[in-house]
């Protein structure tokens, strides 16, 4: 009994560095053994913030911590897949892509580093995060996309029923759509993701970039391109979401609660067509449908990455 008594004590004791140490080093979380902190939370905070134009404000901060933590466990998933197979980034990729990111904002490349200097995002950290996008890019040429295919069968189907559905309707409308979609990886995500939906668009309204926020939180393959999905006829969409998007006006933003995630739309431009004018080209069908199959691939393949990686959470 004694000895018993001895050996829970010893463990005990054996424990307690580990949990002084998480609590005098701020550790938030460890993705097998390594470890996220206050300050890594709050740092890419504060660059989601400042890219985002969101106020800086504990307002703010509040709003995003619980996703960046989310998006830092992410990361370090990547970080793991990309050393099992032996995937690198050198700093060569790493300062074009930054560079990039000034093109895209139609900024002299010299005048980048200052320009982020303005808006107090740091750089390094940046630079971190373009990283880790890198990693996750070549992940899914490596891993995820040659498994994606298409058949013929596939688009044509998919043909015949956009075809059913034009017959219905005397004109059919295109939709310029940009989409957040945040995935539910557990039930207790459905009332949490809304409530995070509901504020990011507060955030929209107030003068937030939505494509910078797709770019941080969104989940779907779209976040590459911050959030646009491009021109959708609306018949190629499940008809009742379809009739929701129908109902807005240019720049408009509609959340809804579907069977994955919540997603966000906002509607970028619309044109009316008649039906006999719509013409489908059947790669932009073949693109349509490999899509959606990467998206299922990606929250399949997370899902396993997630499970066999041990997570600890501290508070």
């Amino acid at each position: 009994m004694i000895s018993k008594i001895l050996s829970a004590l010893f463990f005990i004791v054996l424990m307690l560095p580990n949990i002084s140490y998480s609590a005098e080093h701020g550790i938030r979380v460890t993705v097998a053994g390594m470890p996220i902190t206050e300050s890594d939370i709050k740092a890419r905070s504060k660059l989601i913030i400042a890219s985002s134009g969101m106020p800086h404000n504990n307002n703010s901060y509040n709003l995003v911590k619980d996703k960046v933590m989310d998006i830092l466990i992410d990361e370090q998933l990547i970080k793991r897949e990309a050393a099992r197979l032996e995937i690198e980034v050198d700093d060569e990729e790493i300062d074009q892509a930054f560079l990039a990111l000034a093109d895209r904002n139609q900024i002299p490349r010299e005048n980048l580093v200052d320009f982020l200097k303005s808006r107090e995002i740091d750089a390094a950290e940046l630079k971190n995060q373009i990283k880790h996008q890198l990693m996750w890019s070549k992940i899914l040429a490596n891993q995820i996309q040659p498994n994606i295919s298409v058949t013929d069968k596939e688009v044509a189907e998919s043909r015949a029923g956009i075809e059913k559905v034009a017959k219905s309707a005397a004109e059919t409308a295109e939709l310029k759509l940009a989409e957040i979609v945040l995935l539910y990886r557990k039930e207790s995500d459905v009332q949490k993701n809304k409530l995070f939906a509901e504020k990011l668009v507060g955030q929209i309204k107030k003068g937030a970039s939505f494509g910078s926020l797709a770019k941080e939180f969104s989940q779907a393959q779209t976040a590459q391109s911050y959030g646009e999905i491009g021109w959708v006829a609306s018949n190629q969409i499940q008809p009742d979401i379809s009739r929701k998007l129908m109902r807005l006006h240019v720049g408009d933003i509609e959340t809804m609660a579907l069977s994955d995630g919540v997603h966000i739309f906002k509607l970028l431009d619309k044109k009316i067509i008649s039906s006999e004018d719509q013409v489908l080209d059947e790669n932009e069908i073949r693109h349509m449908l490999t899509e959606k199959k990467m998206d299922v691939a990606v929250k399949s393949h997370f899902r396993k990455l997630r499970k066999n990686a041990h997570i600890q959470f501290y508070k």
